[in-house]
């Protein structure tokens, strides 16, 4: 059983404060902490009386951030917020670690889930650019995802992308309407072909070597949008 992380801050709250958000349905309240920042906030409302104590656990977003590398009390935490998780599905999933390659077991374990609770918007970033995190094969069919956004990540080789519901961010999705990639890098041949694509955005684009030849090709008749 995953133990829950050790709290060591206190919450003031205003005494008047405190009883009139009490007086808000525990939907509402859902709502307010799915707002806060990140999942850790949300977590430490659970201080604030023993109503609070499991309302975090129905947010239906995560947004988790670890800026520090080495970091084990980050990932006994991300691992105990998925195991307290009582909402059905999960809207989005925000991940940001300084260096995703060195956590890869753990992130295919986190991918794995949110898929099977059909997230619909996925935020991949690793901070330290040099170390770049190969997505792994079972995240390209990942049918509910509606938004995915990357940083230093790449896509595996010869990977074959199904991604029906997606709207925003890669070509081959035949409802994508935005693609946007900045410090995209090692291609020989980019092909953009997407009848449906009305947004394009290519900042700071490399080939894989910068005197070998390489190519890219924009096939997008109903483009309003462009940006290179």
């Amino acid at each position: 059983m995953t133990k829950p992380p050790k709290l060591t801050e206190t919450v003031a709250v205003d005494d008047g404060t405190l009883h009139r958000i009490s007086d808000l349905p525990d939907s509402l309240l859902v709502r307010i902490l799915s707002l806060l920042p990140t999942t850790k906030d949300a977590f430490r409302s659970c201080l604030v009386s023993k109503r609070w104590q499991y309302l975090w656990t129905s947010i239906d977003n995560l947004t988790l951030v670890c800026s520090s590398t080495g970091s084990e009390k980050f990932l006994s935490f991300v691992d105990y917020a998925l195991a307290q998780r009582t909402c059905s599905n999960i809207r989005k999933f925000h991940l940001e670690i300084w260096d995703m390659p060195s956590y890869s077991l753990h992130i295919e374990q986190w991918l794995s889930y949110v898929i099977e609770n059909k997230v619909e918007h996925v935020v991949l970033r690793s901070i330290f650019y040099k170390l770049v995190y190969t997505l792994p094969q079972f995240f390209y069919t990942c049918s509910s995802l509606i938004t995915l956004e990357l940083m230093s990540c790449v896509f595996d080789k010869g990977a074959v992308i199904s991604w029906k519901s997606l709207k925003t961010l890669l070509s081959g999705c035949l409802a994508l309407e935005t693609m946007e990639l900045e410090f995209f890098h090692g291609f020989h041949h980019l092909e953009i072909n997407n009848s449906n694509l009305k947004t394009l955005k290519l900042d700071m684009a490399w080939p894989l070597y910068e005197d070998a030849d390489h190519s890219l090709e924009i096939v997008v008749p109903y483009l309003q949008h462009l940006k290179i």
